[in-house]
């Protein structure tokens, strides 16, 4: 049930990224990290009373196996901002 809890936040919370023309890949804003995502996850996990996966499930199992696509750039070269009013800086 966590495991199915956590694939719908994951889908809610990328449904907005920018999809990469030449390879498809979905870019969340470099500013954050795989650890920053998995504590806002588990935050609304537990806020709204729902089980949550421990972070190496969410992180080695549900992220790497259900969304292979979905990745943090290293470098944010403009301004975006998510559905989550996460936003990168301007990057020289």
């Amino acid at each position: 049930m966590a495991f199915d809890f956590a694939v719908g936040w994951m889908h809610k919370f990328v449904m907005n990224t920018d999809s990469m023309p030449t390879n498809g890949m979905r870019h969340l804003p470099a500013c954050l990290t795989k650890s920053a995502v998995y504590e806002i996850y588990k935050e609304e996990m537990t806020g709204k009373n729902r089980p949550f996966l421990a972070k190496s499930t969410f992180l080695y199992n549900m992220w790497k196996e259900q969304f292979p696509d979905v990745v943090i750039p290293k470098v944010c070269k403009i301004a975006t901002c998510n559905h989550n009013n996460m936003c990168c800086l301007f990057t020289e």
